[in-house]
């Protein structure tokens, strides 16, 4: 599925982009329109990594908390 996909390749992007499209490329392919337990369950694993960047795991704590909601 695109989520396991978008969890795969953000942190590639994140190290490669320039700040500002790693943060729209982020935000603008999180996978917000599946709201379930598993695309919850996805972000939990992305971030229980302790070498994601703070600025990106706060856009996927963000993105992953639209989803809660």
């Amino acid at each position: 599925p695109f989520r396991d996909r978008y969890f795969e390749a953000i942190s590639g992007v994140w190290e490669r982009r320039s700040s500002e499209v790693a943060q729209t490329v982020v935000i603008g392919l999180y996978p917000s329109w599946e709201i379930s337990k598993d695309s919850l369950d996805a972000a939990d694993r992305f971030l229980s990594d302790p070498e994601v960047p703070p600025a990106l795991r706060r856009l996927v704590l963000e993105g992953r908390a639209g989803v809660e909601r």
